[in-house]
């Protein structure tokens, strides 16, 4: 490396303010000082008009992080008209919700019991007395890591009912860890957690009635193991002439091997459900999260998003679930429904150009015509109005912090909301090269999509180091054209070519590429080492200094394509160092929701998981590895990395590790994400 790169080595790892006249780019990104400035779900809603014309409102203060997105706060409720706050609770509580009505607010005490507030009276009543193992209306640690919800409570249109999810972990295995740093002794952690193959909780659905504090439970067809994410109530068209729209609640179901999805609808009368809508596959995974999407229309039809045909499309369907139309069918993923106007026929959706570019369109299902909002390139997304006579366009690149444009969807004129301008000109300020988006060929037939991140001054008649950095879980995907500021440009200020590529397995590019590893995780690896090899056969690597780094799954992948890795023709490894953050080494330790997903359970797949076992590998571990984790890591937890390491001190293997104390799978308390990735630097460099 030169001696400019040197110093700015240098830099970077001591913290000091450069006299170069530039921005020290490593540092600034790790401060957050390249973050976009954002408007936020409130703020759009706001200005779209979406937020209920309500008297009160929920405040919090004194937030207590619980997950990764659950806490514990004490909230306040805010009367608009009078213009006074009063709390809600004595003790803090956790996922406080208000009634469409705007005079119950339902929320849950420490105790997973759910509470109602009645605003009318300022009382308080008691929904549910169960014992704290049974967890009312909100998510255990499983459903909020893996099903992405917290609250799983939901108020009927009508505000006269609750419907709310209940999750028994009496039979859920449960893990604990010592949190080190409190005086005195250690305090032991406890939390439910089941693996793969173990107990998971028995759900159930749930509905309250207010007025005769009456719970009933839905009657579900019997299954011995299921999953229940998601409940949403659905309004239907009265039958006849003054009569009341028909309330039903959608309750969606999953097979424990999450290759089954069935929607049901319940009667809240007779609490009788009725299955909506069915998929299963024999040969893949189904993704729930397409759900979320669903259209709910007046007049009792819904649109659904669904890859059953190899791609993500949204199809139209009858009330009674029959379905109607194919409504997109160009070829790639539609990633987003963002409403329908029911007015003039006109579906409002996100959709994959190439895999690496998100486009909006207005398609008049009618009139089959198609207006682009926004523009043909970088990442676009949007948010309707309720009425669907406005929205507010996102778009960003890798190059283009997110700009905010307020859309009038009749002419589809537009005015700027949020420039970024100003952060613009401090990006460009720092005269980085641009990231190259292209594609690495791993076979005849395969080429995968990746980004190329370069020095300032780049030179390809030199030797450069390269880092490849990755996730490679699946249906993830890292190279995408938006605004993401990453410590990829930080190793490039620093003299490294950075290298990204997303293996078979992520996402984008259909189902079956996404399913590439199912039942066989870790089969991605080799994609990961051809990308290596590919790098090692351009005229600016430097063959001897390409490195590899992940987090998380991608920690797994490291330490994969470490122990699995060919030598080169002088003997020395292909890839010749390796940084694991926080990896899974035995997917039979890590969570139930997350690999049975793509594995099934141990017990069918045996040999999948056998496998996927790195602690078997640990004999094959060529180049030098460094492995970090946080002890008090709730996700996945510690002992996978102490495993991995008996592994390799049985095979003989040299290791580096590095342990943040009481630190969680982000590494993020104190100042230990900036110290980790000085750390990082330092191992690369040394």
């Amino acid at each position: 490396m030169n001696k400019l790169s040197s110093t700015l080595i240098a830099v970077a790892l001591t913290a000091v303010v450069s006299a170069a006249p530039r921005a020290d780019v490593m540092n600034d990104i790790l401060d957050g000082v390249y973050d976009a400035q954002t408007l936020s779900t409130y703020q759009q809603d706001s200005i779209l008009g979406n937020l209920p014309d309500q008297r009160y409102r929920l405040d919090y203060t004194d937030k207590q992080q619980i997950y990764r997105r659950s806490f514990m706060a004490n909230y306040v409720i805010v009367d608009t008209q009078k213009n006074t706050r009063k709390p809600l609770s004595d003790k803090p509580v956790r996922d406080a919700i208000i009634s469409p009505n705007g005079r119950y607010i339902a929320f849950v005490k420490a105790d997973n019991n759910i509470y109602l507030h009645k605003l009318d009276f300022g009382t308080e009543v008691a929904v549910t007395a169960t014992p704290s193992t049974v967890w009312n209306g909100i998510a255990d640690w499983l459903y909020e890591e893996e099903f992405g919800r917290t609250c799983l409570m939901q108020f009927s249109p009508d505000s006269k009912q609750l419907a709310f999810i209940r999750l028994d972990d009496q039979d859920v295995p449960s893990t604990s860890w010592q949190m080190m740093l409190p005086d005195g002794h250690p305090q032991t952690v406890t939390q439910s957690y089941p693996r793969a193959g173990e107990h998971n909780a028995k759900p159930s659905v749930q509905i309250y009635t207010i007025s005769n504090k009456d719970i009933r439970e839905a009657s579900l067809p019997e299954a011995d193991d299921r999953y229940i994410p998601r409940i949403k109530w659905r309004t239907l068209p009265a039958q006849k002439k003054d009569q009341p729209d028909v309330q039903q609640l959608a309750i969606l179901t999953l097979n424990r091997d999450q290759n089954k999805m069935e929607v049901f609808t319940c009667n809240p009368a007779s609490l009788v459900c009725t299955s909506l809508y069915e998929e299963s596959s024999s040969d893949y995974y189904i993704d729930y999260e397409l759900f979320d999407q669903w259209l709910w229309l007046s007049d009792g039809r819904f649109i659904v998003l669904s890859e059953k045909d190899g791609w993500k499309r949204a199809y139209m369907y009858a009330s009674n679930g029959r379905q109607t139309a194919v409504l997109t069918n160009e070829l790639g993923d539609v990633t987003a429904l963002y409403g329908f106007d029911e007015a003039i026929n006109t579906l409002y959706y996100q959709t994959t150009f190439g895999a690496n570019v998100r486009l909006c369109f207005a398609f008049n299902i009618k009139k089959g015509t198609f207006m682009t909002i926004g523009k043909s390139n970088g990442w676009n997304s949007m948010r309707l109005s309720a009425d669907k006579k406005k929205a507010i366009h996102i778009h960003e690149s890798d190059q283009q912090p997110p700009v905010y444009r307020l859309y009038t969807l009749k002419d589809y004129s537009w005015k700027v909301l949020l420039s970024n301008d100003s952060l613009l000109a401090r990006w460009q300020a720092a005269k980085l090269p641009a990231k190259q988006f292209t594609s690495i060929p791993v076979s005849e037939q395969v080429e995968l999509q990746a980004s190329i991140s370069y020095p300032r001054n780049f030179d390809a008649s030199k030797k450069y180091p390269v880092v490849m950095l990755q996730y490679s879980g699946p249906a993830s995907q890292r190279v995408t054209d938006r605004w993401r500021r990453r410590w990829d440009y930080g190793l490039a200020d620093l003299g490294y070519v950075v290298v990204i590529a997303d293996p078979r397995g992520t996402d984008a590019q259909g189902r079956a590429y996404r399913n590439y590893a199912y039942m066989r995780m870790g089969r991605e690896a080799d994609d990961q080492l051809a990308v290596a090899k590919w790098i090692s056969d351009q005229s600016w690597a430097d063959n001897h200094k390409i490195y590899m780094a992940g987090w998380s799954y991608g920690g797994y992948e490291v330490l994969r394509c470490l122990c699995t890795q060919p030598l080169q023709d002088d003997g020395t490894p292909l890839i010749a160092k390796g940084i694991a953050i926080a990896p899974v080494t035995d997917w039979r330790l890590y969570d139930s929701g997350y690999t049975e997903r793509f594995m099934r359970r141990p017990q069918v797949n045996e040999g999948g998981y056998n496998d996927a076992d790195l602690t078997h590998l640990a004999a094959g571990l060529k180049g030098e590895l460094l492995i970090v984790h946080g002890n008090a890591d709730d996700n996945v937890h510690v002992q996978n990395t102490w495993r991995m390491v008996e592994a390799l001190i049985n095979a003989d293997k040299d290791y580096q590790m590095l342990v943040y104390p009481d630190d969680n799978h982000f590494l993020k308390k104190g100042n230990h994400y900036k110290h980790l990735h000085k750390q990082l630097i330092k191992f690369l460099e040394k």
